[in-house]
């Protein structure tokens, strides 16, 4: 086999992998459960699958020698502090990861086939070798992580702040009241929450350190990102404190008990944010996003049904159809809508009766404008103050 060949059919293998990544996934996070590596800690699912997703999608970039998406570089120093934060112990996390070798080389068997091993065999060595350094990496951070907590004792507030978070309904208000003193808040205060993606958590981070290092609050790392909770405060807000940073944000949360609610609500409204904001979105800038997402499961089709006939428009016309439609939802007004949209009256009311005889939907109808919201699943735009 010439070098082109053999490039050729790893190349080829390769793709075969990634295709079958979510069996992969799957692979791993049986034989987790089978080892109790992590059996006794309670780890929610999805951050385990997220992780077991990421890291299956890190390591098969890397064999492949393909540069790494934004979201993937620092992975394992996300894991390996998150993993210390969860109270894993080292020899547990470092066992655990060692799996993917594992998964990753049945994986190589079945794309393999029945084919000839030399190819499997002359990469074994490169596998093995990417796979340690990704332990190795883990490891370093989880260390640097364990000594941050040990050495700033907020391995208690870590594990009081845990507690919180997964508090049931029924008890959250109790478990309040008994962590507040190991989080440094006061139960009854309001606080603000704030969350951002992984690609934004570095900035915050150093946006939150530089407003004021006197100012107490807990940061909490997920596997979608990182949030930020303290107690609200006259001086600044985070809507002040992250300028140019894009996430979710819960202007208020009253009372201790009320964060782990608020910390759900923000990290929703960050997933619908768009990226290319400068600003912290709130619950009222996505709300049709969130309730398009949460509606979605029990009433499939959701979109189709209601709106299907915009969707079959070419783009442009489609795009500019609903922008009016959501324009006009915002502020109820068709001269309001046509000046915003530096267009005749008479063409947004066009627009608007358009869009009637595609869907069915009258926007001037309160019922038929909310349907049509939510179908629609995107931001409202604010209406400019007059």
């Amino acid at each position: 086999m010439t070098a082109q060949q053999h490039a050729s059919a790893w190349a080829t293998l390769l793709d075969r992998l990634a295709a079958e990544r979510p069996k992969l996934v799957d692979d791993f996070l049986h034989r987790l459960v089978e080892t109790r590596l992590y059996g006794e800690y309670d780890i929610p699912d999805e951050d385990l699958r997220q992780a077991a997703s990421d890291t299956m999608n890190m390591l098969i970039h890397q064999i492949g020698g393909v540069p790494l998406p934004a979201e993937l570089k620092n992975l394992p120093a996300r894991l390996g502090k998150r993993r210390a934060r969860q109270g894993i112990p080292r020899e547990n996390l470092i066992e655990a990861v060692r799996l993917d070798f594992r998964v990753l080389w049945a994986g190589l068997l079945r794309a393999n086939a029945d084919r000839p091993a030399e190819i499997l065999v002359l990469h074994t060595e490169e596998l093995l070798s990417i796979v340690e350094t990704y332990i190795s990496e883990v490891q370093a951070s989880y260390l640097d992580e364990l000594a941050a907590l040990t050495r700033d004792s907020r391995a208690e507030m870590t594990r009081a702040f845990s507690r919180l978070l997964n508090a049931g309904t029924d008890e959250v208000e109790a478990v309040a009241d008994e962590v507040a003193e190991a989080l440094r808040f006061r139960a009854g205060a309001d606080f603000e929450v704030t969350s951002v993606s992984v690609a934004n958590t570095e900035r915050a981070q150093r946006s939150v350190a530089a407003d004021d290092a006197g100012w107490h609050y807990i940061s909490w790392d997920f596997e979608d990102g990182t949030t930020f909770v303290r107690e609200r405060r006259t001086t600044s807000t985070w809507a002040q404190t992250l300028v140019d940073v894009p996430g979710g944000l819960v202007e208020v949360a009253h009372g201790l008990r009320s964060v782990p609610a608020a910390v759900t609500l923000a990290r929703a409204v960050a997933r619908h944010c768009n990226s290319a904001e400068t600003q912290l979105a709130t619950p009222d800038d996505v709300w049709p996003c969130i309730a398009h997402e949460r509606l979605g499961p029990i009433l499939p089709g959701l979109r189709r049904q209601a709106i299907g006939g915009v969707d079959d428009l070419p783009e442009p016309d489609r795009d500019r159809l609903l922008e009016t439609v959501l324009q006009f939802c915002a502020n109820g007004s068709i001269k309001t809508t046509a000046e915003l949209s530096y267009c005749h009256r008479n063409t947004i009311v066009n627009r608007l009766l358009r869009f009637r005889d595609l869907t069915g939907l009258d926007v001037t109808v309160p019922i038929d404008a909310a349907q049509a919201i939510i179908a629609i699943g995107a931001p409202i735009p604010r209406p400019r103050p007059s």
